[in-house]
């Protein structure tokens, strides 16, 4: 892999900042270079190779920088100008992963006109390879779009490695049960699904940081409600060890989602012992299942308990052994080391 480059099209974000950092500073013979395709969360390093065009300069950036590199790598597929680019320079799709977040194939075309619907599938039906850390995700676009790219299975992101609560992090554990409900203010967490099922004095916490505000102003007046002051609605980011500390405080996790989503979250759960209810008509079901993984089916009852000992010891060793930082790495070595298709 000596002299590689790299283009990354992506935010600098919560996601991407950790292994993005995490690549430039292993060093090596691999450049990286970043070409901004959203708003960036973070302050950008000058380590950091980065492009950040606006408008139709986006076009001419890239054409110049996918000509130089070995690879490119695609986080997410969202916005139409990257759509774009990729369509009217189609001879960089032999060189270009798709890393697939979820919306970006289960929902993305409900959000573009006719003409960026006709762009995107040129572009999957063409495209070298795709990644993501659930197999079915792959199966899923293999089956609605034709595609004929390769997989490469891959942990993605830091957020689908094992969690471990850091020991300078307060976890304020007590002795309430406290279940957590969705992972986001996206209205496919279909939240009110769930707090229909739940007894009123349950102690419900509800990320919502991001998504559709709107929505999730709608979910914070029904939580309230519902369960009065033992709803607690996390509307802002915040650290991400503090919120591993929220999660090691929660028992019972649900998640409703109908497609794969809040995979982070998850596998957080999982490796921290807690009982997971995500539904079985999903592709995460399938792929925690054949891992060995003890899961709950949202589709089925709700039993609102602890994990017993012996499940979620399981859990714990199995996560930590499937969802390990070297494993992360190593997915991203192949990623990185392939080679141009013709």
């Amino acid at each position: 892999m000596s002299n590689r480059s790299i283009l990354h099209i992506s935010g600098y974000d919560k996601f991407t900042k950790p292994i993005l950092d995490t690549l430039i500073a292993r060093g090596g013979e691999t450049r990286h270079f970043l070409l901004l395709c959203r708003q960036e969360e973070f302050p950008l390093p000058s380590a950091l190779n980065f492009f950040k065009p606006a408008g139709l300069l986006f076009l001419k950036v890239y054409l110049q920088v996918a000509m130089s590199v070995d690879r490119i790598i695609l986080h997410g597929l969202f916005e139409k100008k990257v759509i774009l680019a990729l369509f009217l320079f189609p001879w960089f799709l032999k060189k270009t992963t798709l890393m697939v977040w979820g919306g970006d194939v289960y929902n993305i075309e409900n959000n573009l006109s006719r003409f960026y619907r006709y762009c995107y599938r040129h572009i999957l039906k063409r495209i070298s390879t795709i990644s993501t850390t659930v197999p079915g995700d792959y199966d899923f676009v293999k089956g609605k779009y034709g595609v004929n790219a390769a997989f490469v299975q891959s942990l993605m992101y830091y957020s689908h490695v094992a969690r471990r609560p850091a020991p300078t992090v307060s976890s304020m554990q007590t002795d309430e049960l406290i279940v957590q409900v969705g992972n986001s203010a996206d209205p496919l967490n279909c939240h009110l699904e769930i707090f229909d099922r739940l007894p009123p004095d349950t102690s419900v916490f509800a990320p919502l940081a991001y998504g559709d505000r709107n929505y999730g102003k709608m979910v914070v007046q029904e939580g309230r409600a519902r369960f009065g002051e033992r709803f607690d609605a996390m509307t802002g980011f915040i650290a991400f060890d503090d919120y591993t500390a929220k999660l090691n405080n929660v028992s019972v996790a649900i998640f409703n989602h109908p497609r794969q989503a809040a995979m982070g979250n998850c596998i957080a759960f999982l490796s921290l012992g807690k009982r997971l209810y995500i539904r079985s008509d999903t592709t995460p079901w399938s792929y925690f299942r054949e891992l060995g993984f003890y899961v709950f089916d949202t589709l089925g009852e709700l039993e609102l308990s602890p994990l017993p000992t012996a499940m979620s010891q399981h859990n714990i060793l199995l996560a930590r052994q499937v969802f390990s930082e070297e494993a992360l790495l190593n997915s991203w070595d192949t990623l990185i080391g392939q080679e141009c298709c013709s």
